[in-house]
């Protein structure tokens, strides 16, 4: 886990400073007794050095160095701003309360805060501007692919079922050309495994009970990753790559019924035969009529 010592700087007899070795199997927090310590911690000189005024402060602010506490401390973090978004507790284009007062509300350090910050604005939601409060960016920009931000997005301005159609609509651009060029293209082994992805998605539809809905979802789009796969082109598989993961939430709504995951299982079969067939002309228009399938599953789920 952690060590640390904790001595007192010359520079600064009321601040301490500690030194913590991450790779450390154990924990151990020594000091000597009647040690004034005040409030707050900065780095002083490597990324295991702190001066804090608190030990309760240089304690978390140690052990919130640990990369498993630090992560999920900060993924905690960028939910609780994520459900204030949610909740309209901040808006859009609202400040965020500062680093500080965040901190002490959520009860995590500053370091803490300072990471999830950078997380959320990478994915688009909070501006970062140097000097100003960090604000909340508009929807526009945020993060289409992260399936959290799509989904708060959806419920925020009432357009769930527009994003998900907008999504179908990237997927038929996407995979209605991709299955012409697989005919071309795909191996034998490719065959092979789409046929037994095939198998997998009629394998659960035959069980007795309650179905394994996310089963016959992973194997339904690990049916369509191979046929982007087998089109050989790696502009296309860059292109295709990120959507998976807002795929597979999607999929597991418009999943939900028997009869979309048999109509599904009937045209993964037509594609098969077409792409078995090396017809590319067939092997197009079989997509194109999944993924008007696809569509028309995607309007049924959000009526």
């Amino acid at each position: 886990m952690i060590s640390a010592r904790i001595t007192a700087t010359a520079a600064s007899p009321k601040r301490t400073r500690v030194t913590g070795d991450m790779k450390s199997p154990s924990t151990s927090f020594p000091a000597r007794n009647g040690e004034t310590l005040t409030t707050g911690c900065y780095q002083i000189s490597d990324k295991f050095s702190y001066a804090c005024d608190s030990v309760n402060e240089l304690i978390s602010t140690v052990l919130q160095r640990s990369p498993s506490v630090s992560r999920n401390l900060a993924d905690r973090v960028t939910r609780s701003i994520l459900d204030r978004i949610a909740q309209g507790v901040v808006s859009v284009g609202d400040e965020l309360p500062p680093e500080g007062v965040l901190a002490d509300e959520l009860d995590v350090s500053r370091l803490t805060i300072r990471e999830a910050i950078k997380t959320l604005a990478g994915r688009g939601v909070i501006l970062v501007k140097h000097g100003k409060r960090n604000r909340i960016a508009p929807v526009e920009n945020w993060d289409l692919l992260n399936v959290e931000l799509m989904e708060l997005r959806g419920r925020m301005r009432g357009e769930s079922r527009n994003l998900v159609e907008q999504l179908t609509e990237v997927r038929e651009i996407v995979e209605i050309g991709a299955a012409e060029l697989a005919a071309e293209r795909i191996t034998p082994e490719q065959l092979e495994e789409m046929r037994r992805h095939l198998g997998t998605m009629i394998q659960v539809e035959a069980e007795e009970g309650e179905p394994d809905v996310t089963r016959a979802v992973e194997a339904d789009i690990a049916f369509h990753r191979i046929i982007i796969e087998a089109a050989g082109n790696e502009y296309l598989a860059a292109t295709y790559r990120p959507l998976e993961e807002v795929l597979k939430a999607v999929r597991m709504d418009t999943s939900a019924t028997a009869k979309v995951r048999n109509e599904a299982i009937h045209w993964h079969g037509e594609i098969l035969n077409k792409l078995e067939n090396k017809d590319t002309k067939g092997s197009r228009e079989a997509m194109r009529s999944h993924m008007g399938q696809t569509m028309g599953a995607v309007r049924e789920d959000s009526e």
